[in-house]
């Protein structure tokens, strides 16, 4: 069984304005005793952000974004990882491409293309084709 475990945030800035921003940021992840490790991408968005987005659209369906309302980055990165952390729990299967996906779920894998499943990069790199 791959079990995935959480190596680090990337990309964590302070934003001008701890209530209302949004921020793109990449969860390495791998398993243990790995060295490397894939990124997969999501967001973190302020309930006021979310407010002045969604003004005037309606109905919004937002996938790989976490809510966030934390009085300092530090609070907002703690909240995510436990997040994180949480949903990884659900996501061991037999192989890295099994856990990848299913981690896909709620993360943007950087390997997966919703066009064509798993993109060839990594197969070739992999030898999976």
């Amino acid at each position: 069984m791959v079990i995935p475990i959480l190596d680090c945030i990337l990309d964590v800035e302070e934003p001008e304005d701890i209530e209302d921003f949004v921020m793109h940021l990449e969860a390495c992840i791998n398993t243990e005793g790995d060295k490397g490790a894939d990124c997969f991408s999501f967001r973190i968005m302020t309930p006021k952000r979310l407010e002045k987005l969604s003004k005037g659209i309606g109905a919004m369906l937002i996938r790989s974004v976490f809510i966030v309302k934390g009085s300092n980055m530090e609070e907002n990165i703690n909240y995510i990882t436990e997040e994180i952390k949480k949903l990884l729990e659900g996501c061991a299967r037999e192989s890295w491409e099994e856990t990848a996906l299913a981690i896909n779920y709620y993360l943007n894998w950087e390997y997966y293309d919703p066009q064509k499943g798993i993109c060839d990069f990594y197969k070739n790199t992999r030898n999976l084709t």
